[in-house]
C-alpha cells in the first residue's frame, strides 16, 4: 500500500483545517507589510544600521572578536561589521538554493495530510539577527529578509510555518542566553521557551482532539547545567553581571512531578527535529517546555544534524504505523532559513514512495546468494561495532564492506542472470543496503549510476534499476564520496 493512501487516521478536523488556512492568510498578509518596509531601500537601511552600530558598539566590550553586550538579564554577541539586510540578489539566491528542500517539504506535507496529520514547521531565527535587533532596537521592525522569503514560499504552498524573530527579540532580555553565542548558534533557554510558547498557541486548534489532561501544578522548572557543561561557561574580562568567570551557565528545564518528562509514543502530538529540539539541555528541552504549556505529553523524536531533511521523512513514510498512526499534528523543527549543504539532497518521500510502489508492483523472480560476496576483514573499532549493531549484520550474516577513501570504489562481482530467466522480458534489479551515518556513495549497475540517500544515522534504503534488454551479466560497483564509508547489503534480487 502506498504511504499516500488515506485511511491510516481520520481526516484532519475541519476546525483545525480552517484555523490553519486563517493563520496562513494572516501570515502572508503580514509578510507583505514587512517586505514593504524594506522594498527598494535596503541600501539606505544598511547604511543607517552600519552608522548606528559603529556608534553603539563603543558602549560595549569585545570578546573573541565580537561585541559582547549585557542587556537586561541577557548576554549577546555580534560581529563589529554585521550587515542587517542582505542584498536582493543574495536573498533570491538563498531562495533558489532551497528549491530541492521546498519540493521535499511539500511532499512531506502532502503525505502527512493524506494520513490525517497536519504539519507545522518551526524555523528558529538566526542568532545574529536576534542580537542585532536587541543591540539596536530601533531596527527591530525590519524583518530578516532571507527568513521572510523562505517563509512566504512555504506558506504559498500551504505549509504552516512558525517564525520567532519578533517574539525572540521582545523577550530576549528576560533570559540569560537566547543562543550559545559566541561558541555556536544552537538555541539557548530563551529561544527554546519562546518556541514552545508559539507552538502551544498554534496547537490550540486541536484542543478538542487532545484536551489538556495533566495538572499545571505538576509541572515545574528546575535549574540544571547546560548540555555543554564546562565547555560553556561565563567568560572573563567582560560584563557578566552577578556571575563568576568560569561558572557553568545553568538553565531551567521543565520537569513533571519532579522528574524529567517521559515522552509518549502514542501521543497525538509528534515533535521532531535535530539538536535544536534538544538544546540547551541534555535532551528534549523543547518538548518538555511545550508539555508544561499544553499540559499534554508529546512524542519527542530527535535525529541530529540533517535528520529533519533525510532520515525523519523517510522513516515517517516507511514506518508510518509506528510514527504516524494516531498522530494529529507533526511539529517539525528546522535550523535557520531551512537551508542545508548543497551536497546533501533532502529525501523526497513522494519519490521514495513511487520507488517502493514500483518494486511491489513487480514480482521477485530471483534472489542472489549474498554468500558469494567477498568482503575483506575490517578493523574492529567502535564505529564498526555501532554499525553492526544498528544493522544486525553479524546476526543475519549480511556482507559488510568498507571504502576508506573518497572516489575509491568496490566492485562487488559480476552477477549472471540464470539461464532460465534469460529471455527478452524486461527485468529490474533491486539492491537493498544500509550506509553508516553521514555517508554518500554512488552505485553503478552496468552503465547506470544512482546516488544514495544521505542519512544522519544508519538507514536502510534501496536502488531499483531497469536492466537493458538482453542483459545476462550485471556488474555492481559502490563508489564512496566521503571517507570511511561502511555499508552492508541485505538483498540483491531480480524483478519482473
Amino acid at each position: 500500500m502506498s504511504g499516500f493512501s488515506a485511511g491510516l487516521n481520520p481526516p484532519i478536523a475541519e476546525a483545525a483545517r480552517t484555523a490553519k488556512q486563517a493563520s496562513i492568510a494572516a501570515k502572508l498578509q503580514d509578510i507583505d507589510i514587512r517586505r514593504a518596509r524594506i522594498e527598494n531601500q535596503r541600501a539606505a537601511i544598511n547604511k543607517a544600521f552600519h552608522a548606528a552600530w559603529s556608534e553603539r558598539q563603543q558602549e560595549f566590550q569585545t570578546y573573541q572578536g565580537r561585541i559582547w553586550g549585557h542587556i537586561g538579564k541577557g548576554f549577546f554577541t555580534l560581529p563589529p561589521d554585521y550587515t542587517l539586510l542582505p542584498s536582493a540578489t543574495e536573498a533570491q539566491n538563498e531562495e533558489y538554493e532551497c528549491s530541492d528542500n521546498l519540493a521535499a517539504l511539500i511532499a512531506l506535507k502532502d503525505f502527512l495530510e493524506v494520513n490525517g496529520v497536519q504539519l507545522i514547521v518551526v524555523m528558529y531565527p538566526n542568532a545574529r539577527a536576534v542580537s542585532a535587533r536587541v543591540f539596536l532596537p530601533e531596527f527591530a521592525a525590519y524583518p530578516d529578509e532571507k527568513e521572510l522569503r523562505i517563509t512566504k514560499k512555504l506558506l504559498e504552498h500551504d505549509i504552516e510555518v512558525i517564525t520567532l524573530l519578533d517574539r525572540a527579540v521582545k523577550q530576549a532580555t528576560d533570559y540569560p542566553f537566547m543562543y550559545f553565542y559566541p561558541i555556536d548558534f544552537h538555541p539557548g533557554e530563551g529561544t527554546g521557551e519562546v518556541a514552545a510558547e508559539a507552538i502551544a498557541e498554534h496547537l490550540q486548534r486541536f484542543a478538542v482532539e487532545f484536551t489538556p489532561n495533566l495538572e499545571a501544578t505538576d509541572f515545574a522548572r528546575y535549574s540544571e547545567n547546560n548540555v555543554y557543561t564546562e565547555n560553556f561557561t561565563y567568560p572573563a574580562g567582560v560584563d557578566i553581571g552577578p556571575h563568576q568567570a568560569g561558572e557553568i551557565v545553568r538553565i531551567f528545564k521543565t520537569y513533571y512531578r519532579g522528574k524529567p518528562i517521559t515522552f509518549d509514543e502514542m501521543s497525538k502530538v509528534l515533535v521532531c527535529g535535530h539538536s535544536f529540539i534538544q538544546t540547551p539541555a541534555y535532551s528534549a528541552f523543547l518538548s518538555s517546555a511545550l508539555a508544561g504549556r499544553i499540559r499534554y505529553i508529546p512524542h519527542n523524536w530527535q535525529i541530529s544534524s540533517v535528520g529533519p531533511y533525510t532520515t525523519i521523512p523517510r522513516r515517517l513514510l516507511v514506518d508510518r504505523e509506528k510514527f504516524v498512526r494516531g498522530k494529529r499534528v507533526c511539529v517539525l523543527v528546522f535550523d535557520n532559513y531551512f537551508s542545508i549543504s548543497r551536497t546533501i539532497t533532502p529525501v523526497n518521500v513522494r519519490d521514495v514512495d513511487c520507488r517502493l510502489q514500483a518494486i511491489h508492483s513487480r514480482a521477485q523472480v530471483h534472489q542472489f546468494d549474498l554468500g558469494q560476496f567477498v568482503a575483506h576483514p575490517l578493523e574492529n573499532n567502535e564505529k564498526l561495532q555501532r554499525f553492526v549493531q544498528a544493522t544486525g549484520a553479524d546476526k543475519k550474516q549480511y556482507p559488510l564492506f568498507q571504502i576508506t577513501q573518497p572516489d575509491a570504489s568496490i566492485h562487488l562481482k559480476t552477477f549472471t542472470i540464470p539461464d532460465k530467466l534469460f529471455v527478452g522480458e524486461q527485468t529490474w534489479l533491486l539492491v537493498e543496503f544500509c550506509l553508516s551515518n553521514k555517508q554518500m556513495v554512488e552505485i553503478t549497475v552496468g552503465n547506470q549510476t544512482v546516488a544514495s540517500e544521505f542519512h544522519q544515522i544508519p538507514t536502510w534504503q534501496e536502488i531499483f534499476v531497469k536492466l537493458p534488454s538482453g542483459t545476462q551479466d550485471v556488474d555492481i560497483q559502490f563508489a564512496a564520496q566521503m571517507n570511511e564509508a561502511l555499508f552492508v547489503i541485505r538483498k540483491v534480487a531480480l524483478y519482473r
